[in-house]
């Protein structure tokens, strides 16, 4: 399943730092595995949409479990943390330019994907069908 993929990938960064060096293959590969979640979700039926919605559910938890002990490593708070990640000021002009890309590119996808949902759900009640 992809969002298997993506934890391995990010479990992969985090413990080898250097594979993360290259940020335009780290954005490209990032990019790649949510376009495949993504497309998952939108051919899913709803008994599938619920596992991916579970199994990415598992994937934010460990995520979160790992920025928390980069907390505790640094011996920094979590905002302090997110503020960190998120200045411009601690990255290079090209790095922050790609890091902004692939939010925006993350952020269009996952928008396709709620109105994808949200207008298969109005043609469905529209047609008498309800899932479930």
């Amino acid at each position: 399943m992809s969002a298997q993929k993506l934890l391995n990938f990010f479990e992969e960064l985090l413990h080898s730092p250097e594979k993360g060096e290259n940020i335009e293959e780290v954005t490209s590969r990032s990019l790649a595995l949510f376009t495949e979640i993504a497309e998952q979700i939108k051919c899913a039926d709803p008994s599938e949409r619920l596992q991916i919605s579970e199994e990415l559910v598992q994937v934010g938890a460990k995520m979160n479990e790992e920025f928390e002990t980069l907390c505790q490593q640094f011996s920094l708070s979590r905002e302090d943390l997110e503020h960190m990640v998120n200045d411009p000021a601690n990255y290079d002009k090209d790095t922050w330019n790609s890091i902004q890309h692939l939010k925006e590119e993350i952020d269009e996808k996952k928008q396709g994907i709620f109105q994808d949902h949200s207008s298969g759900e109005k043609k469905q009640k529209r047609n008498g069908i309800t899932s479930g």
